[in-house]
């Protein structure tokens, strides 16, 4: 009976020692696992921190794009109107040029027709005594002395009421033109009737004038 008893001792013994070997594994297992946990949560506070600070930053970029973009959107609408403003400045000078030209041509032809008509008119002439010219937009009637008028006078002569008659008659033709006559001499003094040879071209242009 006590041999038995005392294998019952034993064995309870080794049972209580088996017993605090198993407890103790599994509770050295569970503060393994708590670490391990506290190890995965202080590195996913990390995360997370790293993560907030990504999408701080990412929020600043994010704002600074956008003012960007607003800033370079303003730019290209100040830089649209004055592209636009240019263009129809250009487009006005455009016209204006074209009109100018027009003008210009149009200048030009009626230049010409009168010119025509001055060279048509005079065509019986001789061509050293009268010629028929334009020169800066201006038409021109050159007649020589010996067509108009006698040496160091200032009558006209009958020939030369004929040209000057001539050209009236185209003048009266074309009732907008502007007529300016003017007159010159040689170098020879005068010594009779006039002062000077000034006064000499003074007095054929006037003789010009009222003929005309």
């Amino acid at each position: 009976m006590l041999r038995f008893k005392n294998s019952l001792f034993i064995l309870s013994l080794f049972t209580l020692v088996l017993t605090s070997c198993v407890s103790q594994k599994k509770f050295q297992a569970a503060l393994d696992r708590e670490q391990s946990l506290l190890t995965q949560n202080t590195q996913l506070n990390d995360e997370v921190v790293r993560l907030r600070s990504q999408v701080e930053n990412l929020q600043k970029d994010n704002a600074r794009l956008i003012s960007q973009i607003d800033e370079a959107l303003k730019k290209y609408s100040e830089a649209s109107g004055q592209a636009n403003l240019t263009q129809k400045q250009l487009q006005e000078e455009q016209q204006r040029l074209l009109e100018l030209r027009r003008l210009l041509q149009q200048q030009r032809d009626a230049v010409e027709n009168l010119r025509k008509k001055m060279a048509d008119a005079l065509v019986g002439f001789n061509s050293n005594e009268l010629s028929v010219f334009t020169k800066n937009g201006r038409v021109y009637v050159s007649m020589q002395e010996s067509l108009l008028f006698p040496s160091g006078s200032a009558v006209v002569n009958e020939k030369g009421k004929a040209a000057l008659e001539t050209v009236a008659q185209a003048l009266n033709n074309n009732p907008d033109i502007n007529v300016v006559v003017e007159g010159h001499t040689d170098s020879i003094p005068i010594r009779r009737t006039f002062e000077d040879n000034w006064a000499l071209s003074v007095a054929r242009a006037t003789s010009i004038v009222r003929l005309l």
